[in-house]
């Protein structure tokens, strides 16, 4: 899967993008039903724009190679995890989902903390100080 592919997956699952109904029959009885909880968060339009928004960013820190593939795992493991904080059938009040969405980044800034240069970990915080922003007002918190 080339790089691009992926970045865009990520973004898609940080979304919280729910399935299509004829791509739904292709999934399996547990995919199915966590896709009929998940949440849109950002419109088509706004995914592409913040897919793009964050392949320019890896470019910016200069990411290449395996330091990029790690640290798109990395986001790929944090961003998937928090999208599912908010799924419809989450028992957790707006408060805790906030808490927990947080807790999940602090954890994403350590893991990139260990791999990232200073430069390019302050490229990353400025980068999910904008993401982090853009999602709070999404979510009126």
């Amino acid at each position: 899967m080339n790089l691009s592919k992926s970045l865009f997956i990520l973004l898609l699952l940080a979304c919280g993008v729910t399935s299509a109904q004829d791509v739904n029959s292709k999934l399996t009885r547990k995919q199915q039903e966590r896709a009929k909880v998940a949440q849109d968060l950002f419109s088509p339009d706004e995914k592409d724009r913040l897919f793009f928004f964050y392949q320019d960013r890896m470019d910016e820190m200069g990411l290449k190679g395996d330091v990029r593939d790690e640290y798109y795992h990395i986001l790929y493991y944090h961003t998937s995890k928090m999208k599912r904080f908010d799924d419809k059938d989450s028992e957790l009040t707006e408060t805790e989902q906030k808490a927990k969405f947080e807790r999940q980044l602090a954890l994403l800034d350590v893991d990139a903390s260990e791999m990232l240069t200073e430069e390019q970990y302050a490229m990353h915080l400025k980068t999910w100080d904008q993401l982090t922003s853009t999602i709070y007002a999404k979510r009126g918190w």
